[in-house]
């Protein structure tokens, strides 16, 4: 939070630098709060089924700052990813 930055246009125009986006080649878990009221929930559901989320967890009433408000929600979906991962 002490470093974070409001969201300029630039950061949502520029164009991608990469030739191929992590999220289409690195296996994700997607964990998001039900009242995120920056990005829309159904925007959220999308970007996760979009990057072929192995897990997505979908946290009732919390909000965009979700590490800050259900950080046990966060680690265990942090836990279920490194299980999976290691085998």
């Amino acid at each position: 939070a002490a470093t974070q930055r409001p969201v300029t246009e630039r950061a949502l125009t520029d164009a991608l630098t990469v030739s191929e986006p992590g999220w289409r080649t690195t296996p994700s878990w997607f964990v998001h709060g039900e009242r995120d009221l920056n990005i829309p929930a159904a925007a959220l559901r999308f970007m996760a089924e979009r990057a072929g989320s192995r897990g997505t967890h979908e946290i009732a009433g919390a909000s965009h700052a979700i590490a800050a408000s259900q950080p046990g929600a966060v680690a265990a979906v942090i836990f279920d990813a490194v299980a999976h991962v290691q085998g």
